[in-house]
């Protein structure tokens, strides 16, 4: 079961922040990513996720997720929590909002899907090792 998501039930949060620690090349559109029904997730500090961006509408939790940018993987250096409707800032730029999750890859890391109408990878947008990474509204470079 589903339950409807409340963004407001999230009265204060501390957003995650972290580092570019891979910087990823590429765009597909038959990926398949399964969305999983999380409106939420918190983000531990060490750990490792990866970004990827879709330029899909309508995306929705327990969904499919096909036309994809790779954007990056990063470190988390301050842990947080993030929810669905946050922004992804990479060096203080705004790369789109998360409109999902996607677990097929843990233990070893997690999807963070993000939604925007640029789908063009990281290393076209020019993200460089090293940059800082924050999800919320703190936007750091």
């Amino acid at each position: 079961m589903i339950l409807k998501f409340n963004p407001d039930i999230f009265h204060a949060k501390r957003d995650a922040e972290g580092e570019v620690i891979v910087v990823l090349d590429g765009t597909r559109d038959d990926r398949k990513l399964k969305v999983e029904n999380h409106y939420a997730r918190s983000l531990k500090k060490y750990d490792i996720h990866e970004v990827i961006v879709t330029d899909e509408d309508g995306i929705e939790l327990g969904g499919e997720v096909n036309k994809i940018g790779y954007i990056c993987f990063f470190e988390v250096s301050q842990g947080g929590h993030i929810i669905l409707g946050d922004g992804l800032y990479i060096a203080g730029r705004l790369i789109g909002k998360v409109v999902g999750f996607d677990d097929i890859h843990m233990p070893n890391h997690m999807n963070i899907i993000i939604q925007s109408h640029d789908r063009r990878s990281a290393k076209e947008r020019g993200v460089v090792l090293g940059d800082m990474v924050s999800i919320g509204t703190v936007r750091k470079k």
